[in-house]
């Protein structure tokens, strides 16, 4: 199934499920490796979201002049695209289909510090966070009822 970034680039995303309680799915540009991620887990009601992220660590194509005098190829994002949105619908439309009550995760401290603004990003699509009381790698928790109107 394909998705779409922000400027109508697409990406062929595959999703895997492990009996009814593990699902994932991969975003791929336009082939190997996978350039974004979505996985999740059920528990009774709840769809619990283990990792969502795009990569930002892959290379990008190198100029003739960059391979000839060695130099790296510069790293390229697919962050900011709009991609984490549209995983993150799929993930919704997921616990919707399902007949899941929340969908709910953790952040950590590193999560912020890679992303600042992560936090309020969830917030936008409709999720509550609950700092962590104790300190540690656990920034706080997400919640977000899911909607049975579908």
């Amino acid at each position: 199934m394909p998705i779409w970034d922000k400027e109508g680039n697409e990406y062929r995303v595959e999703c895997t499920m492990t009996g009814e309680k593990l699902i994932e799915w991969r975003v791929f540009d336009p082939g190997p490796p996978w350039i974004g991620v979505a996985a999740c887990a059920r528990k009774a009601s709840d769809l619990r979201i283990h990792d969502l992220r795009l990569r930002d660590d892959l290379p990008g194509p190198r100029t003739f002049l960059q391979g000839l005098f060695g130099r790296p190829a510069p790293r390229v994002t697919y962050q900011r695209r709009g991609l984490g949105t549209e995983l993150l619908k799929l993930v919704i439309g997921y616990a919707e289909t399902s007949r899941c009550e929340t969908i709910s995760g953790d952040i950590t401290v590193e999560d912020i510090a890679a992303n600042p603004r992560l936090v309020q990003w969830y917030q936008h699509h409709g999720f509550a966070f609950s700092p962590a009381h104790a300190v540690g790698r656990l920034a706080g928790n997400i919640t977000r009822p899911v909607d049975q109107q579908r």
